[in-house]
């Protein structure tokens, strides 16, 4: 039997992102011009949840390719949380939201966590009162998609106002990498637009939580590149005591690519799907902390995450030009992590879905 001429999946995508022209990180992508034009042109906005032909395989196919790409790749949250939830518990006037979400027309934040009981935000009428916590993304969004609590019924409201409504109070946190990626808002009696959905309790409210702290099958594409960049480092200067280390990642790092191989499998056949999201993310957040361990051990003195310019202005960079990223890296998964943990203990969600645990 004659083989297809036709390239995979895989290979389109991974030719198309080779001629964007790049030299960022992180959510500053998404404000690249040539980037927005190839996923539109493509419908490539959304693959998590606007279009039902992408299968699992093919999603875990475009985020590997993605993470490959670009370095820190991400979603920014009107395409990872605003829209799903927009999609999954929506109303009528959430649809021209939706829409322009995937017209990359607008920029929103989604306003979940919440300090404490005390700080909770409640909607009163059309009035929103309380605190969040952990936006993420705040600094570029101009749209807010908050959860409320509603005063005056079950449940939970997802309402919608702008960042910069009077009695709002906005502000933003460096965090451990540096980057203004969250922020606090406090609402004092905000007038909101509308309501554009509704959750029903707490279990759906936690859904919501578990749902916007996941990442999706292909993270193992980001963890490669790393390991990729710490090799070359460690044969460079013969570092024989941090190879066996690098060895053990790289099995763990298969492992993981099994486990996301197996998953896609068996959404494919007619097997029921026994490996959880919750899984491969506590997998995944531990062995990115291995990995961000490793490539700071690798580069040692010279793993510095912000040098000082001032003092480096007549001498040059420190080591190369990857080690000045080492430290920077296992700051940006810390952060990943402590987020995800918002939703709970990850392994135990794990054994939760998995069974072992009520």
């Amino acid at each position: 039997m004659a083989q297809s001429t036709h390239p995979s999946f895989r290979e389109q995508a991974k030719a198309a992102l080779a001629e964007i022209e790049f030299q960022g990180e992180g959510i500053d992508l998404w404000a690249h011009e040539p980037w927005c034009q190839l996923i539109l042109a493509n419908d490539w906005v959304a693959p998590k949840w606007s279009d039902p032909a992408w299968s699992a395989q093919k999603k875990y196919e475009w985020y590997s390719v993605c993470h490959a790409a670009f370095e820190n790749y991400c979603e920014p949250p009107e395409i990872a949380d605003v829209g799903p939830t927009l999609v999954r518990w929506g109303n009528q006037s959430a649809s021209g939201v939706v829409d322009d979400i995937l017209n990359l027309s607008t920029r929103w934040a989604m306003c979940l966590f919440e300090p404490s009981a005390a700080n909770k935000v409640v909607l009163d009428g059309e009035r929103l009162s309380g605190r969040k916590y952990q936006v993420r993304h705040l600094a570029r969004a101009d749209h807010l998609l908050v959860v409320a609590e509603d005063a005056h019924g079950p449940g939970y409201a997802l309402v919608h106002c702008m960042k910069d409504t009077l009695g709002m109070s906005v502000n933003l946190d460096s965090g451990l990498s540096q980057a203004t990626e969250t922020g606090q808002v406090l609402f004092e009696d905000v007038q909101i637009l509308k309501v554009l959905g509704h959750l029903p309790d707490e279990d759906t409210l936690q859904t919501l939580h578990l749902q916007t702290v996941a990442t999706f099958l292909g993270r193992s594409g980001a963890l490669a590149r790393q390991l990729a960049l710490a090799e070359i480092e460690i044969n460079r200067l013969e570092l024989d005591d941090l190879s066996t280390r690098h060895a053990e990642l790289s099995v763990e790092l298969l492992a993981l690519q099994a486990t996301e191989g197996r998953a896609c499998a068996m959404e494919a056949g007619s097997e029921a799907n026994s490996i959880p999201w919750s899984l491969l993310q506590a997998k995944g957040t531990t062995l990115e902390l291995k990995i961000g361990e490793l490539l700071v051990d690798t580069f040692g003195y010279y793993a510095l995450p912000y040098p000082d310019e001032m003092t480096l202005h007549n001498e040059g960079a420190i080591g190369s030009g990857a080690s000045l990223k080492a430290t920077k890296q296992m700051l940006l998964a810390t952060e990943q992590v402590n987020y995800a943990h918002l939703a709970g203990d990850l392994y135990d969600i794990a054994a939760l879905d998995l069974g072992f645990a009520k």
